[in-house]
């Protein structure tokens, strides 16, 4: 099982800037290349990474629009849609249902509006591949310990669950904190 999970993280590769398109798209299109959150059941029936999940839900029109409505995204110029509303999509997406897509917004507002929408969205998939690299010798580590024991991999499974939950409270925190910051200094 395990051995299944470790096959699939070294495949992933994150969506890099260059993968969105350079012209301009409009919501069919988006939601084409959006694409969606990352999942390692193997619920596709292929060996690389499903890109679905039950803890994200499928990218819709309606999703989109209330993004916008929200300011989590910019709003479409003449109904199209520019790679940085690609590579913003990316981020709220793979962060979505962890910490609040308003805090989320918030820091890609703050880092776009000093570097360039593309250096942003690299940084975010340097993290994603550092971040896999990580857990997948983790899960080495585990592999050889557990060898696909039941009672091993409930409490490995209890282990990551508990060190996720307690990252996205502490980049809530963070970004909470930023936004405070934010409104302050903007006389808020």
């Amino acid at each position: 099982m395990l051995g299944t999970i470790i096959e699939r993280l070294k495949k992933y590769e994150a969506s890099r800037w260059d993968v969105f398109p350079e012209f301009d798209v409009y919501m069919d299109q988006l939601l084409a290349c959006a694409g969606s959150s990352i999942s390692f059941s193997g619920q596709n029936d292929t060996d690389d990474m499903s890109e679905t999940s039950s803890h994200h839900e499928d990218l819709t029109t309606h999703r989109v629009n209330n993004y916008v409505k929200q300011g989590y995204l910019p709003k479409p110029e003449n109904r199209k849609y520019s790679r940085e509303h690609l590579a913003r999509l990316y981020v709220l997406r793979m962060t979505k249902g962890d910490v609040p897509l308003s805090l989320i917004s918030g820091a890609l507002e703050r880092l776009m509006l000093k570097d360039s929408a593309r250096k942003v969205s690299e940084n975010y998939a340097g993290f994603q591949e550092e971040l896999m690299g990580r857990i997948t010798k983790r899960l080495e580590g585990e592999e050889k310990k557990t060898v696909d024991d039941g009672d091993g991999l409930d409490y490995l499974a209890l282990s990551l669950a508990a060190e996720a939950h307690v990252l996205s409270l502490v980049s809530e925190t963070i970004l909470s904190m930023r936004n405070q910051g934010s409104n302050h200094k903007d006389g808020s």
